[in-house]
């Protein structure tokens, strides 16, 4: 724990990025995406596409809401500046609460994302299929 404190304190762009702040950024992009696939897709299965595309976005959510990258780097000063055991046990012990947070449940129900993206291509392609008959 004390590492990444370290990073964050010396390097916070390289801390930032090792906690997959670019990845925040990603999936920030990835909405505009989604929603215009939703758009694209909608008249060809709606169902399939409006729940699909609710789970990406859910998943979206997920990743977003799951990562600690900013409150790293807002501890990592606290814990630089801690000038009791006390201050400086509480900074570790937060730490490893917002990295237990980023690895666990929150980070894997994003996965779900990575299932609706296979439907989405599956709509897509039977969208594109030549023996589909229009609506």
């Amino acid at each position: 724990m004390t590492g990444w404190f370290a990073l964050l304190r010396e390097q916070p762009l390289v801390g930032l990025i090792d906690l997959d702040l670019l990845l925040v950024a990603d999936n920030v992009l990835l909405v505009v995406i989604a929603l215009a696939v939703y758009v694209a897709l909608r008249r060809v299965n709606p169902s399939v596409v409006s729940v699909t595309t609710g789970l990406w976005l859910l998943a979206i959510a997920m990743v977003v809401a799951s990562n600690p990258s900013v409150e790293m780097l807002a501890l990592s000063s606290r814990f630089a500046e801690a000038t009791t055991a006390a201050e400086w046990a509480a900074s570790l012990a937060a730490g490893q609460a917002l990295l237990a947070g980023w690895e666990g449940t929150a980070f894997h129900v994003s996965y779900v994302g990575q299932a609706a993206g296979i439907i989405i291509g599956l709509v897509w392609r039977w969208s594109r299929s030549p023996t589909r008959r229009p609506p």
